[in-house]
């Protein structure tokens, strides 16, 4: 006798699927990553330990705002990330969460993040923190053909080690033997990020060159 297989249904968003749903949208490792090099900044800033309320309230600022350009460029990208199997797994690209939703969520996020910067920190960190939010939006609605220099110009950025490293090397009368080495590993590394990411930038053009057509037909004459 057969064995009768019930049909499988579809099942019920949960409270709890639901906020998992939402927290996927942060794209947490990226996000905790951005925090991670906050607060390294913060530490690197002051001479002492920063004070634990400014840096708490400006850590969770950072928090939201970043979490909140993640889940925009996650509804953005919506239709790609549904044809790659890294990503396909996103709420947005499984039709999980709307639009509407997806949009209302970083709306909330950024507000939250921006006004506990503004009045807890201040407008500085503000708008430096609401700058990742338009990065990620006008990054997200750049043709694929530019991403790479756009990239490339966003890493040249880094040459700001390069010219402060220099700056310490030069007033380095006060300094040890141990910093100006590190100094000058630091510089030598900062420099191979520059000229290697204009590097990689002109091969990674090239791939996107379209090949010449053929000008010679199967018989050998030449197309018109």
């Amino acid at each position: 006798m057969a064995e009768t297989v019930a049909p499988r249904l579809p099942a019920q968003s949960s409270l709890p699927s639901r906020v998992r749903q939402f927290y996927a949208l942060t794209k947490p490792r990226v996000v905790q990553l951005i925090v991670f090099c906050a607060v390294i900044g913060m530490l690197l800033a002051t001479p002492g330990l920063p004070p634990w309320r400014l840096a708490l309230a400006a850590t969770a600022g950072i928090w939201l705002v970043a979490a909140a350009a993640a889940a925009f460029n996650c509804m953005v990208e919506r239709g790609l990330d549904a044809k790659m199997a890294r990503t396909a797994w996103r709420p947005t690209a499984r039709g999980q969460l709307t639009t509407t939703q997806t949009l209302s969520f970083s709306a909330v996020l950024c507000a939250a993040g921006s006004a506990l910067l503004y009045f807890e920190v201040n407008a500085l960190t503000m708008w430096l923190t609401f700058a990742t939010f338009v990065g990620y939006a006008v990054i997200s609605k750049v043709p694929n053909t530019l991403h790479t220099p756009l990239m490339s110009g966003t890493n040249a950025i880094h040459g700001i080690v390069v010219l402060g490293g220099l700056v310490l090397l030069a007033e380095g009368s006060d300094l040890g033997v141990g910093t100006q080495v590190i100094l000058f590993i630091a510089l030598l590394f900062g420099a191979i990020n520059v000229v290697g990411g204009f590097v990689v930038t002109d091969r990674m053009l090239e791939m996107f060159k379209a090949k010449p057509k053929e000008l010679v037909e199967a018989d050998g004459e030449e197309k018109p």
